[in-house]
């Protein structure tokens, strides 16, 4: 029997479950704060997908003097293109509204970038840089996504984004590896005009 002013022992293991429930709570809170921003955080590679294939579908037209340039830019427009569509499904299979607004949004900002760099042909050394660049952002960006994707348990997400994080190595690896023959290609049509 408990001394007056101390607990008993039903109380105190009605305190017990009280706080496991309460712990319980918090880990729900918790991991559904986790699912919101892994869905923002796919959302916006959804997004980013989108732009991708724009700006690479406006610089395969302009780039008619550098051939293998163009071979690789249409073949990140599929990788990009496929890669939109399985973010699309996981985002509907995780309920998430993909808004049309925020995807239009990064289609038009592609459109402006591929028409600013229209005006000239020496914008094609800076557009290759730029496309490193980009590439590099996507790997940073699909990392963080697995980690996130490992944190709520979506394997199926997490290997998804392991193979687009290869697919954009690869093409960084390639524009690293051929920057300084696009950079040469276009010095020699630039001083022989």
């Amino acid at each position: 029997m408990a001394k007056r002013g101390e607990p008993d022992a039903m109380e105190t293991e009605m305190e017990n479950v009280s706080q496991i429930g309460q712990g319980n709570l918090a880990f729900n809170h918790s991991a559904e704060r986790k699912q919101e921003i892994f869905i923002k955080w796919l959302s916006d590679a959804y997004a980013m997908e989108l732009q991708s294939s724009e700006l690479f579908q406006r610089l395969a037209e302009r780039i008619k003097n550098y051939p293998e340039l163009r071979e690789h830019i249409k073949q990140r427009i599929q990788e990009c293109d496929d890669q939109g569509k399985k973010l699309q499904i996981y985002l509907s299979g995780l309920g998430a509204d993909i808004s049309p607004l925020k995807t239009g949004v990064a289609m038009l900002w592609g459109n402006m970038q591929a028409l600013i760099s229209s005006v000239s042909d020496e914008e094609i050394v800076k557009e290759v840089t730029l496309l490193y660049m980009h590439e590099h952002y996507k790997i940073g960006a699909y990392k963080v996504l697995i980690a996130t994707a490992e944190e709520c348990q979506q394997p199926e997400i997490v290997k998804t984004c392991m193979t687009i994080c290869m697919q954009e190595d690869a093409m960084q690896q390639w524009l690293l590896n051929h920057i300084g023959d696009v950079t040469r290609t276009y010095l020699q049509r630039a001083t022989s005009e």
